[in-house]
């Protein structure tokens, strides 16, 4: 589990309490209703405005995607399973990958795609082109995907704005009294608090966080291209090894260990 994305959430919005408590200011009068509908509602509706429900439905799985184990790890996964796929093609042939994609399902359909071409005799150029167009079909939904949250992140401080205006206009009836004028202004710019802070502290650095695991992704894709193409040319099972290490460091990832 990567605990940055949670860690970073409490100490973002647990700092804007903190500092609004140190001010003396009562927590309580934070949490309004009507900004909240306001703001989160005109957020989501213009959310779903600009984008296919496809898309939508897959915000809460991307959102905890972030908690999850980082996409560096994947490569430590994928660099061990080229080692021990190259060992078995040393010894037993191409042909004994099919009894290793068996008893792995869990391996990436990228690379298990490349691996089915590399059975049926594919040339390196043609498993290379294959496994590249996938992977950019892949990259597109996922910029796609990122893409919502950015939305998010741009409509809802304009949701908070209007909120604040809306709620400026009801202050106009509380003119006569003082008292009720403090209080619906203070309300008023509640609606701002919520789009701001949600949009800088929740779905900008979500996009951010999905944007990095992307980039991440990529480096993962790129091994596993590589890694199927060095043992569809016969590369032995040391240089395979030497092959994924400069993409290990680049991640900060230390090798799992796999054939000799």
């Amino acid at each position: 589990m990567d605990l940055t994305t949670l860690i970073g959430i409490v100490v973002a919005f647990g700092g804007l309490l903190l500092g609004y408590v140190l001010e003396h200011g009562s927590i309580p009068a934070l949490f309004l209703l009507s900004p909240a509908v306001i703001v989160f509602g005109g957020t989501f509706g213009a959310t779903l405005t600009s984008f296919q429900f496809r898309q939508i439905k897959k915000v809460p799985g991307l959102f905890l995607s972030t908690f999850r184990s980082s996409a560096a790890d994947e490569i430590v996964r994928v660099s061990a399973t080229l080692e021990e796929m190259a060992q078995l093609v040393k010894v037993n042939g191409f042909l004994s990958l099919e009894g290793y994609l068996q008893q792995h399902d869990d391996i990436d359909p990228i690379l298990k795609r490349g691996v089915l071409l590399m059975m049926d005799g594919a040339d390196s150029q043609r498993i290379e082109e294959s496994m590249e167009a996938d992977i950019a079909i892949i990259e597109q939904t996922k910029h796609s995907e990122i893409a919502v949250f950015e939305a998010m992140g741009g409509y809802s401080p304009t949701m908070g704005v209007a909120g604040t205006v809306m709620g400026l206009v009801q202050t106009l009836s509380h003119m006569a009294s003082p008292e009720e004028l403090a209080g619906a202004i203070a309300s008023a710019f509640i609606a701002t608090l919520y789009g701001i802070a949600f949009a800088n502290l929740l779905y900008l650095p979500v996009a951010s966080k999905l944007k990095m695991n992307l980039k991440t992704h990529g480096i993962c894709y790129e091994l596993q291209v590589k890694g199927v193409v060095s043992i569809q040319k016969g590369f032995n099972v040391r240089a395979i090894k030497e092959m994924i290490v400069p993409y290990l460091e680049a991640v900060g990832a230390q090798p799992e260990g796999g054939g000799d």
